[in-house]
């Protein structure tokens, strides 16, 4: 359960961000105000994005899952990928780019055979902290009614209980692969 939701929020902030990020570096446009927007996101506590999201998704007879964590997780994902991604792009050489338009590459050969080639292991480096992000974060399900891993840490709480909080931490910690 928690490994399909990390796994498809992780997918869908990949699958929208890398692409727009990269788009965006390659023709430099909207440069200030992408960015701001995307790093202004970043303040949005995902708490708040979820709990406020989970009476509308009741309203809606959606029920407390997944929906409201779903979309608090995704916006949670969101700025890494794009942010490295931008960062990516822009950061290769402009020697290397117009080399590239000298040997005759179309503009869409120089995004995808010189940028993103250049870029893959920035970009993955978002990726990777957008999924250690989400993984950390998917926790608070367990506090808004829903379930996942952090329903051990919950009970755990609840039942003051010690080793169930560690052992459902333990879990949460192999999951985000932070070794």
């Amino acid at each position: 359960d928690t490994v399909v939701l990390c796994s498809i929020v992780v997918v869908i902030a990949s699958v929208t961000m890398i692409p727009l990020a990269a788009w965006l570096a390659h023709t430099r446009r909207g440069e200030v105000s992408v960015s701001w927007m995307v790093t202004l996101s970043r303040a949005i506590p995902t708490f708040a994005v979820a709990g406020l999201l989970v009476p509308i998704s009741l309203r809606n007879g959606w029920g407390f899952e997944p929906w409201p964590i779903f979309i608090a997780l995704l916006l949670l994902a969101l700025p890494p990928i794009f942010l490295n991604t931008y960062t990516a792009i822009r950061q290769v050489s402009p020697g290397v780019v117009e080399a590239a338009r000298a040997m005759g590459y179309s503009e869409s050969d120089v995004l995808f055979r010189v940028e993103l080639a250049l870029g893959t292991a920035v970009i993955l480096v978002g990726v990777r902290v957008a999924a250690i992000t989400v993984v950390a974060t998917e926790p608070i399900r367990a506090f808004l009614g829903g379930d996942g891993l952090g329903r051990y840490v919950r009970d755990g709480l609840g039942q003051n209980n010690d080793g169930l909080v560690i052992a459902g931490a333990e879990l949460l910690d192999v999951l985000g692969f932070e070794h």
